[in-house]
């Protein structure tokens, strides 16, 4: 891939970014949006299928910050004094929750990765940090879907974000949405920025949040994203969650077997 010019030909109607242009309005802001990106049929048929997958009931559940190698993939919605949203988890180990989806945000994955100087592929493959990502999409309601202001550092790697809207203000919701604190300190309404098709690009380093989503029309569709997220996974053997989801018989039964194989050591000595 070329430093200066990248044409995502993992899917053939992706069209191309002009990657020094995109890392210097970065550097320079805190963020950038570049459209014309996914062709409106792939927005179409994500969009589509995760409205859908979001409409079903989901029992409320905390936000999972740190996934364990090996984890399935599911969907949550959780509502808690931070945040309001539906969120899926698509672990690469894993048949893809959505094979278009999961296409574009690994090639997106690769231009993020080359404007930070990394190789095209980094993350796919687990790192022995355990360094990787996944792909996640978003989903904010109208009426109460938001998410407090943070800054995402998972090390001391350049933690630079992409963001593929699927839904758009005006169209979908009338209020609220992405907000980044640019490097001069002011907080930019980055939604308003943004088209079918475009691609946001930020570094996470940098405070950002979603505001509360509105709707003042029916249908009140809400707001929707689809991005890739770097992280450390958790080894399974140290996830809290993983433990809590042994059942007792299944726990003990593994303890009799750690225990009997050790009497066999002891008796053949």
């Amino acid at each position: 891939m070329s430093d200066t010019h990248i044409l995502i030909d993992d899917k053939p109607n992706l069209g191309s970014i002009d990657v020094a242009a995109v890392r210097a309005r970065i550097e320079a802001d805190g963020f950038a949006v570049v459209d014309n990106v996914v062709a409106p049929a792939d927005i179409a048929a994500m969009r589509g299928f995760w409205l859908g997958e979001f409409a079903r009931p989901r029992p409320p559940a905390p936000i999972v910050w740190g996934p364990y190698l090996g984890e399935p993939n599911g969907t949550i919605f959780d509502r808690s004094p931070d945040l309001c949203l539906y969120r899926s988890f698509d672990y690469l180990w894993n048949p893809p929750y959505h094979p278009l989806t999961r296409k574009i945000a690994m090639a997106l994955n690769g231009v993020r990765n080359t404007l930070i100087g990394a190789e095209p592929r980094f993350g796919e493959l687990i790192a022995e940090d355990r360094y990787g990502v996944y792909v996640t999409t978003s989903y904010y309601p109208a009426g109460e879907g938001w998410m407090h202001a943070h800054c995402d550092k998972a090390d001391e790697r350049t933690h630079w974000h992409y963001i593929l809207p699927l839904t758009f203000r005006g169209a979908d919701y009338t209020g609220g949405g992405l907000y980044v604190v640019n490097r001069k300190g002011e907080s930019v309404d980055v939604d308003a920025r943004t088209s079918p098709g475009c691609v946001v690009f930020f570094d996470g380093r940098q405070l950002h949040g979603v505001e509360r989503i509105a709707c003042d029309r029916r249908p009140a569709i809400g707001r929707l994203q689809m991005f890739a997220i770097p992280v450390h996974f958790e080894a399974p053997e140290t996830s809290p969650r993983l433990m809590q989801m042994i059942p007792t018989h299944a726990y003990a039964r593994a303890k009799l077997s750690r225990l009997k194989h050790r009497l066999r050591q002891w008796v053949s000595a």
